[in-house]
């Protein structure tokens, strides 16, 4: 069954990105489109569906996630994809797909209308980056990439016109800590003048939406307030502050041995590991959050996970227990393609491979043995270090501390 949109107002027919296709904001809009991937979407953000049917199996995903590459020039510390040796990646995953390789990944994904995230190590090091990202919204396809934003003054005017829903940039705060961790003298200030760029060239609708992200960390936590003010001055659309996974060394050794147990293969990430997250006071965090609340940017600033921002004396108590009623949805929803075509089950565990793109087919690994069997493992409950994921809620706190009245701090 198909709809017809409405037409545009007089205004975007005159910016030109309507009728070229190139405004994710009136994508279909002048042509006749399926709403059922789209009915569904709402439906599952509405209905607790996922998870309910038997043996594994799930509903087509909502986001494909696709690395073309794991390489980075960035050297953040607590990077998710560093692994224990320093690389970002197992070495089976520096081999990358081509160009033709993608387009062939991308092919199943058309029919189900998933919204694709191109990301990285840094996508935009993919030598035909651009011509991929062109495939995707060839496709007809909600498009978001995610950048640290070195490269984004060079790219900035194609991707303003490119067609992107979203462009996410990965950056810290203030400038000197960011530039320092991130191994770059000029790293924080290339990322401010490419979004500059990108905003001064989108047209009449914020179109590409830009969203800066920064991750919350020993590092930054105590300069929140006035990076805000600054991107918010800068024009970007959405702020989100990202908190790590605050997990133990006992929980993150826990994990390695349940899923060698298991799988025969541990999960070797560093960000895990790394002592960022563990030297947070959640007072001073939340005096930042406070002062962010009552400015100007507030209605731009998110905190992710969810929930978290009401809950920091519990999110970050010691010894992490789990918050009450989480089951993680993403292994329903989200599905992960690495750069030489394996399918990892999550993003944070990439060291266990679901299947192969080019041996079986793009959904019948989604619904495939091994994917059905990661989420009946994950039905029983979560893996130990799991219990910070962003993927997670934390509308109702522990159950133990609550019942004690302990606010979780030390």
């Amino acid at each position: 069954m198909t709809l017809l949109r409405r037409t545009l107002p007089p205004e975007c027919l005159e910016c030109g990105k309507a009728a070229t296709s190139t405004c994710p904001y009136h994508m279909g809009q002048l042509r006749r489109a399926n709403p059922w991937p789209r009915l569904l979407r709402g439906a599952r953000k509405l209905l607790p569906i996922d998870g309910l049917f038997p043996a594994g199996y799930s509903l087509p995903p909502d986001v494909v996630v696709i690395l073309p590459t794991l390489r980075c020039d960035q050297t953040c510390p607590y990077c998710f994809q560093r692994s224990t040796a320093g690389m970002t990646a197992p070495s089976r995953y520096q081999d990358e797909l081509s160009l033709a390789d993608w387009k062939t990944v991308i092919a199943p994904v058309r029919p189900v209308k998933s919204s694709v995230i191109v990301m990285g190590g840094e996508a935009l090091l993919y030598p035909r980056a651009l011509e991929l990202l062109r495939a995707v919204r060839d496709a007809d396809l909600p498009l978001t990439l995610i950048t640290n934003g070195m490269a984004l003054p060079e790219f900035a005017a194609e991707l303003a016109n490119l067609g992107l829903s979203r462009l996410i940039v990965s950056i810290y705060c203030p400038a000197p800590v960011s530039n320092r961790l991130r191994g770059h003298p000029q790293g924080f200030q290339r990322a401010v003048q490419g979004i500059d760029l990108v905003i001064a060239q989108r047209g009449v609708c914020p179109s590409p939406l830009v969203q800066v992200s920064c991750t919350i960390s020993v590092y930054t936590h105590t300069h929140l307030h006035s990076f805000v003010e600054q991107m918010g001055a800068l024009g970007v659309d959405l702020i989100v502050l990202n908190n790590l996974i605050y997990a133990t060394p006992a929980q993150v050794h826990a994990q390695g041995e349940a899923l060698r147990h298991i799988w025969g293969t541990a999960q070797d990430n560093a960000a895990l590991n790394h002592g960022a997250q563990l030297g947070i006071d959640p007072t001073i965090l939340q005096h930042e959050l406070v002062a962010i609340r009552n400015g100007p940017w507030s209605d731009r600033v998110t905190v992710a996970p969810p929930s978290s921002e009401n809950h920091f004396q519990y999110y970050y108590a010691p010894h992490a227990p789990p918050f009450a009623g989480q089951r993680c949805t993403a292994i329903y929803r989200e599905l992960w393609v690495l750069p030489n075509g394996d399918v990892a089950p999550c993003g944070l565990i990439n060291s266990i491979s679901m299947g192969n793109v080019f041996e079986r087919g793009l959904m019948a690994i989604w619904n495939g043995p091994p994917f059905r069997r990661f989420r009946r493992l994950l039905a029983h409950g979560l893996l130990p270090a799991c219990v910070r994921c962003a993927k997670l809620s934390y509308r109702r706190p522990p159950l133990g501390y609550q019942a004690r009245g302990d606010k979780g701090l030390p």
